[in-house]
């Protein structure tokens, strides 16, 4: 009809309409007609209600008491009321009805209000788990989380990884290093419930944890505030971008062809580049921002957790369920340990005296250790028969080749033989390095050459390594000509 009205031929209106030429004609002689934007609405039903006998009387009291219930549900009980009545098809019909009745009569729905967010005012943290992605490093699956921080307003954000749960070390560090590269910290902080973070822990620690959170804020000029249990819209502002930026790792991936890393540094860079890549698209923004941003403290804040530990004699100390071997000088003293997210460093007093890479345990009630074999390896060779039920022996190889090479050691020699044996690999390992001890067991693990360390140590020339504080150095021998030289520059000519 709007064709005829801006004076189409009959036959153009009905074939640009997609209808005969005698429908057309119809419809133009037909005065009752009314283009369907015009009609008045349908309030009558075009087929029986077929829950009409039972919704007042059933349907209705079972939303009034539990309004959450859904169609399935209601329609299963009406299935098992009246067997036969009402068929699944009918599922549709009663979708619909529950929808109009909550529009209607249901009870209020809960409200979300937008917020204005203004520049330099809040910052939000949060952790997310990665381990759906299949990363790997040298062969092993990688077990982690990423810390991510980002400012509300810019959106510039940091991400770290994190190896261990949601501790107060892994969420320090993050809140110091996104602060730094920010330039600046803004006025508030918001995290999910942080009881998550502290949680199932003994209550010293917890409130431990607590204390130190509460100092790193207060020496930043941070107002910590966190969103209601279980409502994690009001973190809405970083759980989305958690998502997002995990596709991003994805992706990355996937253009990369593999997800496995020789090191663990190599993955904390391809982390880092996607960060930065990310970034560079919101430099506009942090621009606005940053000169909104509070100046940062003249030093960062504390990274790590500190507790106190004992040197057993078995020269090991235990902390935060792992049991860590220390040097046997250090037996008997009482040890300041800082834990950090991945590594853990050993005082006494105030004096640095071992530094080990954290282990952290795969459940709460499971206890790993880190035992490093040059801190026993002189008692052990002395006493090679607590090899055979050293609660940690496990622990003690250094990599897969020395543990396969205990592996046909034992199986192949008698129980005192085989002790003997491997725990002369370790100590040459010790004395010169694992790498040449390593060469020597893969040529025997492949049948080239036989298990036995005395032999093979007389038909080599071994050397002991430098140590780390004399790698690189060259050391020149003074001669007489130099001291000549030396004290023609003494002001007293030559006297001293």
């Amino acid at each position: 009809m709007t064709a005829r009205r801006n004076g189409a031929l009959q036959a153009q209106a009905a074939a640009k309409a997609a209808i005969s030429e005698r429908s057309g004609r119809t419809l133009e002689t037909n005065d009752t007609w009314v283009p369907a934007g015009q009609r008045p609405g349908r309030r009558y039903r075009t087929r029986e209600d077929p829950f009409a006998a039972v919704w007042a009387d059933e349907v209705l009291p079972l939303l009034q008491a539990s309004p959450g219930l859904q169609a399935t549900t209601i329609l299963g009980e009406l299935q098992e009321r009246h067997p036969g009545a009402y068929p699944d098809k009918l599922l549709r019909t009663l979708q619909r009805r529950l929808r109009q009745w909550k529009a209607l009569e249901g009870p209020e729905q809960e409200v979300y209000f937008p917020q204005r967010v203004e520049p330099g005012w809040q910052m939000l943290c949060d952790f997310t788990v990665m381990d759906s992605l299949g990363v790997q490093v040298a062969g092993e699956p990688l077990s982690h989380r990423l810390a991510h921080v980002r400012l509300r307003y810019s959106g510039w954000f940091y991400v770290e990884v994190v190896l261990g749960g949601e501790s107060y070390t892994a969420l320090a560090s993050a809140l110091v290093n996104a602060a730094t590269m920010f330039g600046g910290v803004p006025q508030t902080l918001r995290t999910d419930s942080l009881s998550a973070a502290f949680a199932n822990r003994a209550v010293a620690v917890e409130d431990d944890a607590r204390q130190a959170f509460a100092a790193l804020c207060a020496h930043y000029g941070l107002e910590s505030t966190r969103n209601n249990r279980g409502e994690s819209h009001e973190n809405g502002g970083i759980e989305s971008p958690n998502g997002h930026f995990k596709t991003k790792v994805d992706q990355a991936l996937l253009l990369r062809g593999s997800r496995d890393f020789a090191t663990l540094d190599a993955y904390r860079e391809f982390i880092a580049a996607i960060m930065a890549k990310a970034n560079a698209r919101l430099s506009a923004e942090i621009a606005k921002e940053r000169p909104y941003l509070r100046p940062l403290p003249a030093h960062a804040g504390t990274v790590y957790s500190v507790r106190s530990a004992r040197v057993s004699g078995n020269s090991t100390i235990d902390v935060a369920r792992c049991t860590y071997s220390v040097p046997s000088r250090l037996k008997g003293h009482q040890l300041t340990v800082h834990l950090f997210d991945d590594h853990i460093e050993c005082f006494l007093g105030t004096v640095p005296v071992y530094q080990a890479e954290r282990v952290h345990p795969a459940s709460h009630t499971r206890r790993v250790y880190q035992i490093d074999y040059r801190h026993v390896i002189a008692s052990l060779v002395r006493k090679p028969g607590a090899l055979r039920g050293l609660s940690y022996r496990d622990a003690l190889h250094p990599d897969a080749t020395f543990r396969a090479a205990w592996e046909h050691i034992d199986a192949s020699c008698d129980q005192q033989q085989a002790a003997r044996t491997y725990l002369e690999y370790l100590r040459l390992a010790a004395l010169h390095g694992e790498d040449v001890v390593r060469a020597h067991l893969e040529a025997a693990l492949a049948g080239a050459e036989p298990f036995d360390p005395w032999a093979w140590e007389r038909t080599v020339n071994l050397q002991t390594p430098q140590t780390p504080q004399d790698a690189g150095q060259t050391i020149r021998h003074a001669v007489p000509s130099d001291y000549d030289a030396l004290l023609a520059l003494s002001p007293q000519g030559g006297q001293s």
